[in-house]
């Protein structure tokens, strides 16, 4: 039997010699080993009637009291651990007591040899290797379970019988890892009775002995424990020990039996410490037979940083077992293959080791979503619409995917050896990002299964959704966070399905289907909430409210979702979550609830939150959000740096051929049209439309939309010429792109009608007009907005080619034109009163049938208009120059009809209800009318002397020299 020798002395024949027949009650027999700190020889146990081990230390002659040498306090210690454990792979202690001084410990026989000595007695099948050490790692993890640390592990302390039976022995060093104790040396407490353990009564010799241990230290400061060549960098460094440092010593121990010899070479202490302590491992021989996951096993395990290896010995164990040419199924695929992953930890889930697998495999894995079988579907089905754009939009979806595929797979393997083979990165953060992975991987199945039934919406918006698809490049620099990993397996199972909700709602969203994408996200909000994962509701809350956003129909509770979301992004450690919700907030503060002033107090929490986040595409989300908001208070110039801001940020992140940089510069081109800055603001456009071409393909909707957008432009610059150019651009590319009749088009075609008239083309816009009045009268649900626009728009042209031929002296003509308008106009306000109300439309066209009612005498009519043009102003509580003019003309009827105090009235009402800054014209119009009472003179003065205390700030205005030359002529300097 080879015992393990104490101390590492050589074996001496005679040992036996001098040593008494009897110890206690036990019978001695044979040697099994010695050493300079004692002996371990076999011997009979008559009470058990069975032939057991004997540990025996010897007494120095030094030793004048009655105390334990630090190898005798040892060897009680060993006995104390070992009564502790109660374990079929490791040692059992029956006794432990003192013979003549010597402290002695009595132990289970067993027969057979020591691990080293069985690797190196003939050549071991690897499997068998790796068997063997399995069982020795359920011993080490029993005695970790029970707070005890080997901290000596190494193939002369592994037992293996002859029955097959595994076993570790000599605890010797063990430490509970219990315990705040130093590496350095910790006290060893005082004998208690333990089972499994005999130890004499208090005042035995033994007892005396002990003494006060408490004062006693098993390593003086400044040594280590252990057996360098197996030892761990931390017991190297001093640094504290755990169940992770006997980690290490097993995969030392089961590279030499893979490969024959040690992974870290020691021909000098100073050498092994350093290739210890930076992990510079021996590279195995280039003709092993040991498969490439059993190396990536023992090199986790050879970290050398604690933190790195597996969590415990059962994962450990769990890798070794999970052979792939004994698996039945891939790891962690999902039933189906439909929902991956969500928030499970890898190397924790069901025993199974992450570095068993998902080291290589990804291909496949992506495979199982996106296979050529796969792509012959999408291509046809996309063909199938018919549509203009659908082979454009094919070709686009199929070389994102197939990249994207590609770089999933390269960061999936590239995260896994991190920390499997490179060993630069934690388990706990391998197992974050790679939750991430699934996620992601997630969700592009949920849009491949969109994409094998589209319609024409979509392969409309496949190009967009693509590319919407999540940054993967973050899910390989992401941090660990707080709690984002779920380890129990019916816990993850419920976060599973949730993930699988979010997917499809993300790809319901970015495929127009904005009702099912809420559905989806209610399903997944409620199921959160009943898991209570906080990590995993903090997402949850975020897209909901994004969808709830996107349906713009009821907002409610929304911003109470997002305020959650960023509480739970905060306390998890969230950054990206949080700095996404805060930029979704302002845009719903600023927009959907027109609360602009909070919406921009926000900006500063944002702003720290995306710095936090480190991302460029959240800076562009944020800048986005920002110019949003400022452009809507008409804080233009503001806004324009805002979206020149979003523009860096995107392409900095995303390239330039990205749709969220082609949508950022469309926005500035928006913005310095608002500025009046024509040529920044066309060829800004023109850039916009030259990338929405390259991204998405000439015959895309999208494309279409831009040219619309450089039209309505140049229209309000007043270049009609190139607003007919682009307008008809526009209706060509949407004609072509969208079924007959659809909303943009016709909006477009009445566009180009406009800039048509506007560029002395009257009869091609008239044309225009009726063939979209034409179109929507044939259809059964017709956009009511659009084709009360349109008659309004028609019924507007008719009125001014009425005016032309009254100029031209064909009253005849003129008539036929009046009429054709008011009928126009009368069907107007009929599909208004159809919808309920117009809004502002209904204010354009009232006052276009009053100025038609003008034209024809009418002036009884001209002030029902007028009057009714005003009062939807007045009640909608937004001012426009279009109302202004009505009330204007609404008071100059009266007064025509000698009705002078009952336009007063009107004009009173009038400047009480618009802003002082806009009502310049009002208030002057007013003291004209006020002005030959003489009674009435103070109150003229005073409301022209408002105005110009107003318009102080702007002294160029047009507005402020109107009232200055009113107060010259009216009031005495």
């Amino acid at each position: 039997m080879d015992y393990p020798s104490e101390g590492g002395g050589g074996s001496e024949p005679d040992s036996l010699r001098g040593m008494p027949t009897r110890i206690g009650r036990y019978t001695v027999l044979d040697l099994l080993g010695v050493g300079g700190m004692g002996v371990v020889c076999t011997a009979w146990d008559p009470k058990l009637d069975r032939k057991i081990a004997l540990k025996l230390l010897r007494r120095k002659s030094s030793d004048s009291d009655n105390r334990l040498t630090t190898s005798q306090l040892r060897l009680v210690r060993e006995a104390k651990s070992l009564a502790r454990l109660s374990h079929p792979n490791i040692i059992t202690v029956h006794d432990v007591d003192t013979y003549e001084g010597q402290i002695y410990m009595a132990m289970e026989y067993v027969d057979g040899t020591s691990l080293d000595q069985w690797v190196i007695r003939a050549e071991r099948p690897w499997r068998e290797v790796v068997s063997v050490f399995i069982d020795a790692a359920r011993g080490l993890a029993a005695a970790h379970a029970a707070g005890i640390t080997h901290r000596d592990f190494k193939p002369a302390n592994v037992l293996l019988g002859k029955d097959g039976r595994v076993t570790v022995v000599d605890f010797g060093l063990a430490k509970s890892h219990d315990h705040d104790h130093d590496n350095e040396g910790e006290p060893v407490e005082e004998a208690e009775a333990e089972p499994g353990l005999r130890l004499r009564e208090h005042g035995s010799p033994l007892d005396e002995m002990l003494g006060n241990t408490q004062d006693t230290k098993l390593t003086q400061v400044g040594r280590t424990v252990g057996t360098p060549a197996y030892m761990a960098p931390e017991q190297f460094l001093g640094l504290p020990v755990g169940p992770e440092t006997d980690q290490f010593s097993f995969g030392v121990a089961l590279f030499e039996a893979l490969y024959g010899y040690l992974p870290f070479p020691d021909e000098s202490r100073d050498e092994l410490i350093d290739r210890v302590t930076e992990g510079r491992v021996n590279d195995p021989p280039k003709d092993t037979v040991v498969p490439g996951w059993v190396h990536r096993v023992v090199l986790r395990a050879l970290q050398p940083r604690p933190e790195n290896r597996y969590p415990s010995m059962d994962h450990v164990i769990a890798a070794l077992q999970a052979d792939p040419a004994k698996r039945r199924r891939r790891f962690l695929a999902a039933g189906g293959g439909v929902v991956m992953l969500g928030l499970a930890a890898y190397g924790v889930v069901q025993g199974l080791s992450p570095d068993v697998e998902l080291c290589s495999g990804a291909e496949e894995r992506m495979e199982e979503i996106w296979s050529d079988a796969r792509k012959t579907t999408i291509k046809e089905a996309f063909a199938a619409t018919e549509r203009a754009f659908a082979q454009d939009a094919w070709e686009r979806v199929r070389a994102e995917l197939d990249r994207r595929t590609k770089d999933w797979a390269d960061i999936r393997t590239d995260v896994c050896e991190a920390t499997n083979v490179r060993g630069d990165q934690s388990a706990e953060l391998m197992d974050v990002r790679m939750a991430c992975l699934d996620r992601h991987r997630g969700e592009m199945q949920a849009l491949v299964d969109v994409f094998t039934e589209p319609d024409d919406k979509v392969v409309e918006e496949a190009v967009n959704a693509v590319q919407s698809l999540g940054d993967l490049e973050a899910c390989r620099t992401m941090s660990a966070g707080h709690g984002l990993t779920i380890d129990d397996p019916a816990r993850r199972a419920e976060a599973d399905e949730i993930e699988s909700l979010l997917a499809q709602a993300k790809a319901m969203r970015d495929t127009g289907d904005f009702e099912k994408a809420l559905g989806h996200a209610e399903d997944a909000l409620a199921k959160a909430r009943a898991l209570g994962h906080a990590p995993l509701l903090a997402r949850v809350a975020l897209i909901h409210a994004q969808r709830q956003i996107d349906q713009s129909t009821d907002v409610s509770g929304v911003r109470e979702l997002l305020v959650e979301a960023i509480e739970l992004a905060v306390r998890t450690e969230q950054p990206a979550l949080e700095a996404e919700a805060w930029s979704l907030l302002i845009v719903l503060d600023g927009e959907a609830l027109d609360q602009v002033e909070a919406a921009l107090a926000l900006r500063l929490p944002a702003r720290l939150a995306v710095e936090r986040a480190a991302d460029q595409r959240l800076e562009g989300a944020f800048a986005s959000a920002v110019g949003t908001v400022l452009s809507k208070s008409g804080r233009h110039e503001e806004a324009l740096e805002a979206m020149k801001r979003a523009v860096d940020s995107y392409e900095s992140a995303l390239g330039k051929d990205h749709p969220k940089v082609a949508g950022a510069l469309s926005n500035v081109g928006a913005q310095y049209a608002e500025l009046g800055m024509v040529q920044q603001a066309r060829l800004t456009l023109s850039e916009a439309a030259k990338s929405m071409e390259e991204i998405y393909g000439p015959n895309h909707p999208l494309v279409g939309r831009i040219h619309y957008n450089m039209g309505l432009n140049a229209f309000r610059s007043g270049d009609f010429e190139a607003a007919t150019k682009e307008c008809a651009r526009a209706v060509e590319i949407l004609q072509r792109s969208m079924p007959h009749g659809h909303p943009r088009t016709l909006v477009a075609m009445a566009m180009l009608a406009q800039a048509e008239l506007s560029n002395d083309a009257p009869d091609r816009a008239e044309q225009r007009y009726d063939e979209v009045l034409s179109i929507l009268r044939a259809q059964k649900e017709p956009d009511l907005v659009l084709k009360a626009k349109t008659l309004y728009l028609l019924g507007s042209l008719q009125r001014k080619r009425a005016s032309t031929a009254v100029l031209e002296g064909d009253a005849e003509m003129a008539q036929r034109r009046r009429a054709r308008a008011a009928k126009s106009f009368d069907e107007a306000i009929e599909t208004c009163e159809g919808m309920g109300s117009c809004g502002v439309l209904a204010t354009s066209i009232h006052y276009e049938y009053c100025l038609l009612d003008i034209d024809r005498g009418a002036q009884d009519a001209a002030i029902v208009h007028c009057q009714t043009a005003w009062s939807v102003q007045r009640d909608s509580g937004k001012i426009t120059e279009t109302g202004i003019d009505a009330v204007q003309e609404l008071a100059a009827q009266h007064q025509a009809l000698g009705n002078t105090d009952v336009a007063i009235d009107v004009l009173r009402e009038a400047v009480k209800t618009v802003p002082v800054e806009e009502s310049t014209s009002l208030r002057i119009i007013l003291a004209d009318l006020l002005w030959p009472a003489t009674r009435s003179r103070g109150e003229a003065v005073a409301l022209v002397r408002q105005a110009r205390s107003t318009l102080k700030g702007v002294p160029e205005s047009d507005e402020l020299k109107a009232v200055e030359r009113w107060l010259r002529q009216h009031v005495i300097p």
